[in-house]
């Protein structure tokens, strides 16, 4: 997540998304991702529903979202965590988490991940301690999954009773003397970081994100908005929280003590999704296998393969959501399109539930353009910004791509 923005194809098919392809993506072979995706993930559904039309709209979709994701570079987010101002969770010119980069690199044979520089023994490592911080922050910050994240960490009642009791109570000493060791262990983390841990709960507590709430109305004379945030007033906000909360200000320290930190702890308080920082740490526990500079080096060869997987997934998907559409053509359904490919991309879970009948993926919810766009509207409530971000570089792209 950028601050600043706060399937398989055979014979023509394929000719033309490698057409496509040359209108300006980079990167490995095109048709090698679709038939992986095809291969390891069943998406035949393509094969009837990939059009020339499709795979056009499917460039646009893209590139646009590519820009409004990262503005087409491939980089680490700037979203700040908890984790340390070095350990981002995502990565990339589709700001995949650096959890998803790893588990699609999984699929891959093992050949290929010689080629990205690294073994299955490794990429078993990292993926490894990364769940195992899952795990642990789930334990000591979220207080849910806490019976599977024990039974996964391999703790005894007793000892989760004591990891609760130290976690509620804030005394990362103590939750040191109970898990210090098998948190090093598993997540290859020095255990000194638990105190870290312990500090982002104060992010997530209801009374810091109330009083974030009346702060920013005191300072800026409105109520905060997600869907129109201002990163300078965010930041602002944040430190004076801070100063008057000394737990919010060892989590503003965690997170870098900056001017990008304060605006990562404005979002954390504002917006309220703390999922990234969760991610953070995923990262931070699964580059510890390899160092951090090898472990971005990595995420930097791999990008262009897991980032168009990603979007063939979440175009695919888009393409179902409209199949029992018939009113929708032309530039509206190129970015209607993308619209909801970008909706997967952002939240695969809660689209699919919104679009479709019980989840299921052969029965589109709507069937007319007007039942479509009502529905589209009222999902990105909340979320204008980035759908309005999104529509521009649609317009841009199409643009472009008519001029060339």
């Amino acid at each position: 997540m950028r601050i600043d923005a706060i399937t398989h194809a055979h014979g023509s098919n394929v000719e033309r998304v490698q057409s496509a392809e040359s209108h300006g993506s980079n990167g490995a072979s095109f048709r090698e991702v679709l038939v992986s995706v095809r291969s390891e993930r069943a998406h035949a559904s393509a094969d009837t529903r990939w059009s020339a039309a499709d795979t056009e709209a499917f460039a646009v979709f893209a590139e646009a979202n590519r820009r409004t994701e990262s503005g087409g570079v491939a980089e680490f987010s700037t979203l700040r965590t908890s984790a340390g101002a070095s350990h981002r969770a995502s990565f990339g010119v589709a700001q995949l988490s650096v959890r998803e980069h790893l588990d699609r690199l999984a699929t891959e044979p093992d050949a290929r991940l010689t080629t990205f520089g690294t073994t299955r023994s490794e990429l078993d490592a990292m993926r490894a301690r990364g769940e195992a911080m899952v795990s642990f922050y789930h334990l000591v910050v979220y207080e849910r999954d806490v019976s599977a994240s024990a039974s996964t960490l391999g703790l005894s009642d007793a000892r989760l009773a004591e990891v609760r009791r130290a976690a509620t109570a804030g005394d990362a000493h103590a939750l040191r003397s109970a898990i210090g060791a098998d948190f090093e262990r598993a997540t290859g983390i020095s255990s000194s970081a638990l105190d870290a841990l312990v500090d982002t709960r104060a992010v997530r507590d209801p009374a810091m994100r109330a009083a974030f709430a009346a702060q920013y109305e005191h300072d800026h004379g409105v109520a905060f908005d997600p869907a129109h945030r201002d990163a300078g007033r965010m930041a602002e906000t944040a430190r004076h929280v801070a100063l008057a909360h000394p737990e919010l200000a060892r989590a503003l320290s965690d997170l870098g003590g900056d001017q990008t930190a304060a605006t990562s702890l404005g979002h954390y308080l504002g917006v309220g999704d703390s999922a990234e920082n969760l991610l953070g740490w995923h990262a931070r526990a699964a580059s510890s296998v390899c160092g951090e500079a090898r472990f971005s080096s990595i995420l930097a060869s791999i990008d262009t393969t897991t980032s168009r997987s990603r979007e063939v997934e979440d175009f695919d998907r888009a393409l179902m959501a409209v199949a029992g559409i018939s009113d929708l053509d032309g530039e509206a359904r190129v970015g209607t399109l993308a619209r909801i490919a970008r909706m997967f991309h952002g939240s695969p879970t809660r689209t699919r539930a919104a679009l479709f009948e019980n989840g299921h993926f052969d029965a589109p919810r709507c069937r007319t353009r007007a039942e479509l766009d009502a529905l589209l509207d009222e999902m990105r409530s909340g979320r204008t910004w980035s759908d309005a971000r999104l529509a521009e570089h649609v317009a841009q792209v199409t643009a472009e791509r008519g001029a060339s």
